[in-house]
Parts: structure tokens; sequence; C-alpha cells
């Protein structure tokens, strides 16, 4: 520091010169601040990404299952399939009210998947 000193000094001692001005530059911990919250950034949008990815992933797993079992209660009842469990017999009542709730759900998780699809978090954005 009194090196810097002293050679302003000289610089001043000097007719016609003038001391020219340097930009403040940050502190290494500021610096260091503005860098690590950039990576977290990035990391942040890396993570929704992921996020996004096994969201749609467990979407089109769940929905792919509803929608079979859907179409077995439909089959059921097309066919008059008999379901016997040990000596009890499933009622075809059953297949009635699992077809409309399983195609719901299908339904749903079709509609969960397209609406993720068209979602874009800007801020996050890289």
């Amino acid at each position: 520091m009194l090196r810097r000193m002293g050679w302003m000094k000289q610089r001043l001692s000097q007719p016609g010169k003038t001391v020219p001005r340097k930009l403040e530059q940050p502190s290494s911990a500021e610096t260091n601040d503005a860098y690590s919250i950039s990576l977290g950034r990035q990391q942040e949008g890396k993570d929704m990404r992921l996020y996004r990815i096994l969201l749609k992933l467990y979407l089109a797993v769940s929905g792919i299952i509803f929608l079979l079992v859907g179409l077995l209660h439909l089959f059921r009842l097309f066919n008059q399939w008999e379901i016997t469990i040990g000596e009890s017999a499933v009622p075809q009542i059953l297949s009635y009210i699992g077809f409309p709730v399983s195609t719901g759900y299908f339904l749903w998780a079709v509609w969960l998947f397209r609406k993720s699809s068209k979602e874009r978090v800007s801020h996050l954005a890289p």
C-alpha cells in the first residue's frame, strides 16, 4: 500500500501528469459470492431439468398403468369374465366403477404430462 502511495506522489509531482483512474475491483469475497450465486443458479437449473424428467417419467408410467387397468375392466365387462378370489366371486359392478375411475386417472396423467411439457421456467434457463 505504501509503495502505491509513493508512486502516486511521484506522478503528481511531475508537471502535466495526472493520476489515471483505475476501476474499483471488487474484493475477492464479493467475487466469490457472485460466482457461487451464478453456480447456484446453474445447479438449480440442472436440478429443475432433472425434476421435470423424473416427473414426466412418473406421469408416463402411472398413466400407462391406469390405462391398462381401465382396459382390463372394459374387457371384463364386454367378455363377462368372472373373477374369483378364494371362494368368493368379485361382482361385475366393480368393473363398472373401476373403468371410469382408472380412465379418469389416465386422462389426468396425460393432461399433467402435456402441461409439464408446455411450461417453462424462464428465470432458471441457462
